[in-house]
């Protein structure tokens, strides 16, 4: 049980020390990627939203 749990601890440690060299030496494509999954602001979601809607309503007078 002592070296399973030892184990662990050494793997979690390994993992931080690649996870903050990676971080460290190429913070470009790190960020890079954390900004490619951001998720838009609600803001800008409703603003897309109500255009959606204006765009329908105007297609639904055109065609009446």
């Amino acid at each position: 049980m002592a070296k399973i749990m030892t184990l662990l601890i050494v793997g979690f440690f390994i993992l931080l020390i690649v996870n903050g060299a990676r971080l460290t030496f190429f913070p470009a494509t790190a960020c890079g990627l954390a900004r490619k999954n951001q998720i838009i602001p609600l803001s800008q979601s409703v603003i897309e939203f109500h255009r959606e809607q204006r765009e329908r309503n105007a297609m639904q007078t055109q065609s009446e």
